[in-house]
């Protein structure tokens, strides 16, 4: 019997670096990402050292061209542009706006719209003070 006979260890590592590549290319494409994506940022962001105020706006642009695919209004005032929100980091030193004067700290929670959802409004004034990043959706006339 002779050795060498089958495949190289390189070729079958090559193999299935390249299925897992395919695999994930798949998903990407087909949006299948999406909360595993939002999950991990949410692991690397940490709970309280904010986003930056020009990716938060960029989300909501986001948010709000989605929106275009909604039909009913109940719909739209459950979207993500009228319920996310965002810890900014505004003044860059690391850590999420808050309230001054608060012991424990409360933060403010950035809103897409001035309007915001009454029960994500109403959640959010539990542990933090609103502000809004005062973005306007022509496909989403009122959120509240």
């Amino acid at each position: 019997m002779k050795r060498g006979q089958g495949l190289p260890m390189s070729t079958i590592v090559i193999a299935i670096i390249v299925l897992v590549v395919l695999v994930l290319l798949i998903l990407f494409f087909t949006g299948g990402t999406g909360k595993i994506g939002e999950k991990i940022a949410a692991v690397f962001q940490g709970s309280t050292g904010g986003d930056d105020m020009a990716s938060s706006i960029q989300f909501c642009k986001g948010y709000c061209e989605k929106a275009k695919l909604l039909t009913s209004d109940e719909e739209k005032s459950n979207s993500p542009f009228c319920q996310k929100s965002f810890l900014i980091d505004t003044d860059g030193d690391g850590e999420a706006q808050f309230v001054q004067a608060s012991n424990p700290k409360k933060y403010y929670k950035y809103f897409c719209t001035s309007n915001p959802n009454t029960n994500a409004k109403d959640e959010a004034k539990k542990n933090y003070d609103t502000r809004s990043l005062n973005l306007n959706c022509p496909e989403i006339p009122d959120c509240g």
